[in-house]
């Protein structure tokens, strides 16, 4: 009987917002040889990313540490268009971390959502 090996992947985002014009999102990755956090500010006038950090807390290979280095690459990313070719050129393709790629992908897919959660909450409490 061949064995099963089962992978599980957890995916958490968490976001906040002291005011209209900045968004934060943490991220989170973890799956049997990966655990890495993210931090994404995003200025929501210009819907560009402000400020970028994170940590490997467990990685399989010393490239994927050398990874932790490219995080800064995301700051100046304009969320507008092109951002999977943007988000790869700055901490994927061919010498980055495939699960920081992801990661921050998902983050950015959630902050647009949370961004119009945002809008409705100041809007229903008749705040600009």
């Amino acid at each position: 009987m061949r064995k099963e090996e089962t992978l599980c992947i957890f995916l958490t985002e968490l976001f906040r917002s002291a005011d209209k014009k900045l968004l934060t999102v943490d991220g989170f990755f973890l799956d049997s040889h990966h655990e890495l956090c993210i931090t994404l500010g995003v200025d929501l006038e210009s819907n560009t990313i402000v400020s970028a950090n994170g940590e490997f807390l467990r990685v399989p290979h010393t490239d994927c540490e050398q990874s932790h280095n490219l995080i800064n690459n995301l700051v100046g990313i304009n969320l507008d268009r092109n951002v999977r070719k943007q988000i790869q050129r700055a901490v994927g393709l061919n010498y980055g971390c495939t699960h920081l790629t992801d990661l921050t992908l998902e983050c950015v897919k959630g902050l647009l959502q949370a961004k119009f959660s945002i809008d409705e909450y100041y809007n229903a409490r008749g705040r600009n």
